[in-house]
């Protein structure tokens, strides 16, 4: 069992996932898609000096900011580390708010690369008509996929067009397996989360994330690098710009913060996950309880 903890941001994953290794001899793997990025420290919340040096962290700013990070070589980086990690002994612990991230590393992935043009063709196609290219280049796959899954179908059209070969057959040839992840869901009421949220915005504000921006785009990192979609930093750049006025950016940051907590609601919403309620408890008391159920091996261990 190898524990994934995840939940919307500002639930506390990180204080948990550091105790937790404190107890059970861990280490991390950063499964945030935004704390990959070297320079951007502020505004993607990562673990702190402090916790880094208490726990040992992994593909924590790691990234150039003008290269996009995809989910296949989080796979295949992550994968690593956890083989790694356990060959010393030690647990791996995966910890991040990506869903994209955690779930492909625990159902597998594609090695076939992304083709953004054709991904951009077949964006402006309706869901009946890429069934029916998917039925007619590859019936096996038409057959057993989730048909109503827009996202895989694409995917399953777009493998096709890059590779020039059926995608039940590609995916056979190029493909990281799986890992047995145990998925543990922490939560808290909205309206909670929504509160801690714009509280770590200002938090954010304070601490000098416009000087932050303004030194990162000073060492030559364009304003168009993929890093600078993360939240709080386009915001940033849109005011330097003279875009939006600041406190119209600092709104924005907590507008986009709280669409973010929603999304990854809805993730992992219809998706297997031992949900862990976090209400009134220390980080500390969920710790205590995910490593009840990794050394019982149970799922049955949720509420709290």
């Amino acid at each position: 069992m190898i524990p994934a903890v995840t939940g919307p941001t500002g639930v506390g994953k990180t204080r948990v996932a550091v105790a937790l290794a404190k107890k059970i001899n861990g280490e991390i793997i950063n499964a945030d898609s935004q704390s990959v990025y070297r320079y951007f420290n502020i505004g993607t919340s990562k673990p702190t000096l402090r916790e880094r040096r208490e726990v040992r962290h992994h593909l924590v700013g790691i990234n150039p900011p003008e290269k996009q990070f995809t989910a296949g070589e989080f796979v295949e980086k992550a994968g690593r580390f956890i083989a790694k990690i356990e060959k010393q002994g030690k647990v791996p612990i995966v910890c991040g708010g990506t869903g994209l991230y955690i779930t492909a590393l625990k159902e597998g992935i594609s090695k076939i690369k992304s083709s953004p043009e054709i991904r951009r063709e077949l964006s402006g196609k309706s869901l009946e008509r890429l069934l029916a290219m998917l039925k007619k280049i590859d019936p096996e796959m038409y057959g057993k996929i989730d048909r109503r899954n827009r996202v895989r179908v694409m995917r399953a059209v777009e493998i096709f067009l890059v590779a020039g070969r059926p995608p039940s057959k590609a995916l056979e040839e190029s493909y990281i397996q799986g890992l047995p992840l145990t998925i543990f869901y922490l939560s808290l009421p909205r309206e909670i989360l929504y509160e801690r949220t714009n509280r770590r915005v200002d938090d954010m504000i304070k601490r000098g994330l416009l000087r932050e921006v303004k030194g990162i785009l000073k060492r030559g990192v364009s304003a168009s690098a993929p890093a600078f979609n993360s939240i709080g930093y386009r915001e940033m750049v849109d005011y330097l710009t003279g875009k939006i006025a600041f406190w119209e950016a600092v709104e924005k940051i907590k507008a986009r913060t709280r669409e973010l907590v929603r999304k990854q609601e809805i993730w992992w919403r219809k998706r297997e996950v031992v949900k862990i309620n976090c209400f009134g408890r220390s980080s500390l008391e969920i710790a205590d309880q995910i490593k009840f159920c990794i050394i019982k091996k149970t799922h049955e261990c949720g509420g709290g």
